[in-house]
């Protein structure tokens, strides 16, 4: 089987068209870009920042809302975080929300085996025979020859995909990881859908981002972002990081009145 078969296969498996990345994406643009604002505007303070965690809270309700016929989106807990699985009924697919540089950090960190990430992806373990299509995040000793995955290690990570999948209460054929570029002015520069097998070797990938719609966002009013007083000029609105550092203007000290 040549790579564009195996392209084309896994394709027609995903239940993913034009009309699913562009509601993805206007759940992220509207979640971290709009009520991030919103947010602002109800606390106009140049110490307010958009935290990850609120921007993510914002992304999930999002698509809690517009994903409703024909899916079934469900959250799960994540330490302090949370994070949603979006399940399309139709294709029997899991699709899951993630910033493309942590994705490429997960797969290729050997110490995070029981990511949830990775524990899902054992849901595509037909898929481990296939060719590796972008990068190549195998684990090898050094013979160069792949080290085999422990009993114990394989076991906890189908308890922790089994704790998710009794979550969403459905069988599930594939697993597909929905990757994007935030971008602090459009929310999103760059959306891709990945296919990841359990050896966290990528089997399919491909490139949204010609077909995301831009859509229009309201102009913030200045006054909730910049002080003019301080001179300083906060930036940071959606970048799913930690807040940046409030610099904050002191004033100089007054001299004491001579008795």
């Amino acid at each position: 089987m040549d790579d564009h078969t195996i392209t084309h296969k896994i394709e027609s498996q995903l239940g993913i068209d034009e009309k699913v990345i562009n509601q993805i994406f206007n759940c992220i643009v509207k979640g971290s870009i709009e009520e991030v604002q919103a947010k602002r505007n109800q606390f106009p303070s140049i110490t307010y920042n958009a935290k990850y965690n609120d921007a993510w809270d914002s992304i999930n309700g999002k698509c809690a809302a517009a994903f409703c016929d024909g899916y079934i989106v469900t959250m799960h807990q994540r330490g302090i975080f949370e994070f949603i699985t979006i399940l399309n009924l139709s294709a029997s697919c899991v699709y899951i929300l993630m910033k493309e540089k942590n994705f490429n950090k997960i797969i290729s960190d050997c110490k995070s085996d029981t990511h949830y990430m990775k524990c899902l992806t054992l849901i595509n373990d037909d898929l481990q025979g296939y060719p590796q299509v972008y990068g190549q995040m195998n684990i090898f000793d050094d013979m160069g020859i792949e080290m085999p995955e422990s009993i114990k290690l394989h076991d906890k990570k189908e308890a922790v995909k089994n704790a998710i999948m009794a979550r969403i209460n459905s069988d599930v054929s594939r697993f597909v990881i929905i990757t994007f570029d935030p971008d602090i002015d459009t929310g999103v520069k760059a959306i891709y859908v990945n296919v990841v097998a359990n050896d966290t070797s990528t089997k399919y990938r491909k490139d949204w981002s010609s077909v995301i719609k831009a859509i229009e966002i309201p102009q913030e009013d200045e006054s909730t972002h910049y002080n003019a007083d301080s001179g300083v000029h906060d930036g940071n609105v959606a970048t799913f990081d930690a807040p940046a550092e409030v610099k904050i203007k002191k004033n100089a000290p007054q001299e004491k009145s001579a008795n």
